[in-house]
């Protein structure tokens, strides 16, 4: 699931909001809200994490050795950074 990170309360949150919004647009999208935050972050998230790392592997791998498979970890951070970059490409 989602975790805060440090810095992201509900008062950060609803400043944040304020700030990058107009209040006729929020009045429109009353309830929606948080549903169109909530697909700006997980698309910033999505985007931060596709990068395609530039470090090769030289060691060969056995034909023996089974790897674990690469499971997304259980708890995802939600930073400032990336509300802040969610709210500034639009919600």
């Amino acid at each position: 699931g989602y975790v805060a990170g440090d810095g992201v309360t509900v008062e950060y949150l609803a400043d944040l909001i304020e700030a990058n919004t107009d209040e006729d647009w929020r009045i429109e999208r009353n309830g929606r809200i948080s549903e169109l935050l909530y697909n700006a972050v997980r698309a910033e998230m999505k985007r931060r994490n596709s990068g395609v790392s530039d470090i090769v592997s030289v060691i060969p791998m056995k034909q023996s050795v089974q790897q674990a498979p690469n499971l997304p970890p259980d708890e995802i951070t939600v930073t400032v950074e990336d509300l802040q970059n969610a709210t500034a490409n639009g919600l």
